[in-house]
């Protein structure tokens, strides 16, 4: 065979399975890089510190309160465990609920006294929504912290770590974790 030949072969080959890595990459067998987002890796040495646990998101629509159930790794981390709760709540509440903006939860901390700090890397709600839009989701997540988690007492809400001023809403206050509806 002649050089020619052989580089042709060898092109031709190089491109056939080229294209065929691009399918697979394409329809999702095969991925080359996946990125993370916002969710954190936590390892779990000993199998006694987390158990699997049924958590209860809240909705609260105009025709009254929606629950779902999901079924969660839950550890002995109560922060951990917080984070757990919100971003399966950000995550239902966007696909199921309401056409919010995707919000991804950036960081949780619980001080020692009890007040609950979330940060998200945008605000889950368009800035021109209404103000019962609004009320509606703040009140469906106090309900699915409080119903999960009831240690945290209030809950103060950041944007990308900073406190976000909106004009219908206070929210650079703390919000008691109990004070959603209870129709």
């Amino acid at each position: 065979m002649s050089r020619s030949v052989i580089s042709f072969l060898i092109t031709t080959m190089l491109c056939f399975c080229g294209g065929i890595l691009f399918y697979f990459v394409s329809h999702q067998y095969v991925i080359i890089f996946k990125k993370t987002g916002s969710l954190q890796t936590c390892i779990v040495q000993n199998s006694d510190q987390s158990s699997k646990k049924t958590i209860f998101l809240w909705a609260l629509t105009s025709q009254g309160w929606r629950q779902e159930k999901e079924s969660v790794i839950w550890t002995q981390d109560e922060s951990e465990c917080l984070h757990t709760v919100i971003a399966h709540f950000l995550r239902w509440y966007h696909d199921e609920i309401a056409d919010i903006k995707q919000a991804r939860l950036v960081s949780v901390a619980l001080t020692l006294s009890k007040e609950l700090i979330i940060s998200c890397d945008r605000v889950p709600f368009v800035k021109n929504s209404s103000l019962a839009y609004k009320l509606f989701f703040i009140e469906s997540l106090l309900k699915t912290i409080h119903e999960n988690c009831p240690s945290p007492h209030s809950l103060l809400f950041l944007v990308n770590n900073t406190l976000y001023h909106d004009p219908h809403i206070e929210l650079n206050r703390p919000w008691r974790v109990t004070d959603y509806s209870h129709f």
